[in-house]
């Protein structure tokens, strides 16, 4: 069954390269590079997800494939009380000046069980204080009765407004099935230092809330802001709101999803 799971996550992410390298192929994308430099981030946070203390330790690699194109690799793992959950996800994507369209597709565990996504996902760059992100697409895994399995939709939006180009405060809303989550986040950066500190938090229609508090610290985006940070090196990661929570149902082990198979 595992080596079926695997198979499964190695064809949708296929599919993903194969489908975005079409869609990009007719799209007319400015000369700038769609990721400016190979780049990095690591990042830790104290958590609370649902009742339980969890330390989250996330991680994303950025490379541009071409002038067209670039790819993203994000993982997150969330380690303490109760149960753990993390994910990986793998993004490929076209980006010029007025924002960013791609294909993601992703790997999640909570407790026992798994979670597959695959989908596209959009960012536009309104002006130099706004950016909207839209992302959407297809689930399927283990349902929470231990029995058969469930397939359902995925949403994820992200407003944000860069109250100056290292301080930006961002409205998020993500749903999958019945479940609802709203949520904030806020990050600072001081200058050109490559560090930067971030706070999120949200409550789901399960009535069980996450909140976070942690630290940043990029490689090879020579200095950069955060705006353009987001908008020329690396575009939003899926895993690290999974594993708090923010994206997969805070608690959501205590959900039951009917089993579809």
């Amino acid at each position: 069954m595992l080596v079926i799971r695997k198979k499964l996550f190695i064809s949708s992410l296929f599919v993903t390269t194969c489908a975005v390298t079409a869609l990009s192929a007719g799209a007319h994308l400015a000369k700038a590079a769609a990721v400016a430099a190979p780049n990095a981030s690591l990042s830790t946070a104290g958590a609370y997800i649902s009742g339980d203390n969890k330390l989250l330790l996330s991680g994303k690699v950025d490379a541009p494939l071409s002038d067209k194109l670039g790819a993203q690799l994000d993982g997150s793992d969330a380690w303490g009380q109760g149960i753990n959950r993390g994910a990986v996800a793998a993004h490929v994507f076209g980006r010029n000046s007025k924002g960013l369209v791609g294909v993601t597709s992703l790997w999640g565990r909570i407790g026992a069980q798994n979670v597959y996504r695959a989908g596209l996902e959009g960012e536009s760059y309104f002006n130099d204080k706004l950016s909207f992100y839209l992302g959407g697409g297809w689930q399927h895994g283990d349902s929470w009765t231990g029995k058969g399995t469930y397939s359902t939709y995925y949403t994820d939006v992200k407003g944000s407004y860069y109250i100056n180009r290292n301080l930006v405060l961002s409205l998020t809303g993500n749903a999958f099935s019945n479940i609802r989550i709203g949520g904030g986040e806020a990050e600072w950066k001081p200058g050109r230092e490559p560090y930067s500190l971030f706070a999120a938090g949200g409550y789901a229609s399960t009535h069980n809330g996450y909140g976070m508090l942690g630290v940043r610290y990029t490689f090879g985006d020579n200095g950069a802001t955060l705006e353009e940070r987001d908008r020329n090196y690396d575009p939003p990661d899926n895993a690290s709101g999974f594993a708090s929570g923010g994206s997969s149902g805070i608690g959501a082990p205590h959900v039951t999803l009917p089993p579809v198979g």
